[in-house]
C-alpha cells in the first residue's frame, strides 16, 4: 500500500499548441519550393497568427532526403529519420536531395518555440507506431467536429515535446545523470539517504554532482530530495489514513516532532492541517 507523488524537478508547463495545417508528401527529385511571403503557395493563411505566438513549421523524414534554407542563407540536410523545427517566417526555400523525400510537413502556432529546440535537427527512429500516430492526427485534423481537431493538437504536441526530450537527452548527457538520480530520489523515499549517496549514482564527485544537479533542477540535491519527502508525507497525511507518527515511521524521519517541525517549516502549517 502506498501512495507517492511523482514532482517535477522545474517548469513542467508547456505551450498551447494549435496545429493548422499538416502535409503528407512524397516528393521526387524535381521536387523545389521557395517561400513566398505573405503568401504560401499562392494562398494567404486562412487563419491569423493567435496574440502571442508565432508559426511554426515542423518537418518529419521517413525517408529519403531533403533540404531546408533559412532565410539568413543556413542550409539544413535532412535525412531518413530526421526531425527539424523553424518559425515559418525563417524559412526561404526547401527541396528534395537526391532521388526522393518522403515527409510530414506541420503547421502549427505556439508562443516558445524555444522549448522544442528549434534549429537543431536530431534523428529518432521513425517507427510503424509513430506513423499510426501522425495518420491519427491527421485524420481527426480534417474531421468537422471541433473536438476531433483540438485532439488533433494535443496529440501532436504529445509528439512534439517527445521529440524535444529526445533531444534533450542525446545533447547532454548530465541530463541523463540526473534523470537516473530523480528515480532512485523517488524509488528511496523512505530511506533519508545522504547526498553522496546519490552522487554514487550519477557516478560523480559530491561536489560536481551537486554543481550539476543544480544546474539542471534550479535547487541543491539535499534540499530537492528534502521536499520530495515532505512531499510524499503531506500526499500520506491527505489520504485521512495515515497518523504522523506512521508517517514518520514509514519515511524513516526519526520522531513525529522532528516531521512535524520539518513540515511546518516548508508549507507553513503543522501536518494536522494537511490540505
Amino acid at each position: 500500500m502506498h501512495n507517492f507523488p511523482s514532482t517535477a524537478p522545474g517548469d513542467a508547463g508547456i505551450d498551447a499548441i494549435s496545429l493548422y495545417r499538416l502535409w503528407d508528401a512524397e516528393e521526387d527529385r524535381h521536387y523545389a519550393h521557395t517561400r513566398r511571403w505573405p503568401t504560401w503557395d499562392g494562398e494567404r493563411w486562412a487563419r491569423p497568427i493567435p496574440p502571442g505566438q508565432v508559426g511554426v513549421v515542423a518537418v518529419r523524414t521517413p525517408a529519403g532526403r531533403g533540404v531546408v534554407i533559412t532565410e539568413e542563407g543556413q542550409t539544413f540536410t535532412l535525412g531518413p529519420g530526421s526531425v527539424l523545427i523553424l518559425p515559418w517566417t525563417d524559412l526561404a526555400a526547401w527541396r528534395t536531395a537526391g532521388d526522393h523525400w518522403r515527409l510530414w510537413w506541420f503547421e502549427f502556432f505556439m508562443s516558445k518555440p524555444e522549448h522544442v529546440q528549434p534549429y537543431t535537427p536530431i534523428t529518432l527512429p521513425y517507427t510503424d507506431a509513430e506513423d499510426t500516430r501522425i495518420a491519427e492526427i491527421q485524420r481527426d485534423l480534417r474531421r468537422p467536429d471541433a473536438a476531433y481537431p483540438r485532439r488533433a493538437s494535443a496529440n501532436f504536441a504529445a509528439l512534439l515535446y517527445h521529440w524535444a526530450a529526445q533531444h534533450t537527452a542525446d545533447r547532454d548527457p548530465a541530463d541523463a545523470r540526473i534523470e537516473r538520480v530523480i528515480n532512485a530520489m523517488h524509488d528511496r523515499v523512505q530511506e533519508n539517504l545522504p547526498v553522496a549517496h546519490f552522487a554514487e549514482v550519477a557516478g560523480l564527485s559530491p561536489r560536481a554532482f551537486a554543481d550539476v544537479f543544480e544546474r539542471a533542477t534550479g535547487s541543491p540535491p539535499k534540499r530537492y530530495y528534502h521536499r520530495l519527502r515532505l512531499e510524499t508525507a503531506r500526499s500520506l497525511l491527505m489520504t485521512g489514513r495515515f497518523t504522523v507518527q506512521r508517517v514518520a515511521d514509514h519515511l524513516g524521519f526519526s520522531s513525529p516532532f522532528h516531521l512535524s517541525r520539518a513540515y511546518k517549516k516548508h508549507f507553513g502549517h503543522p501536518p494536522s492541517k494537511a490540505h
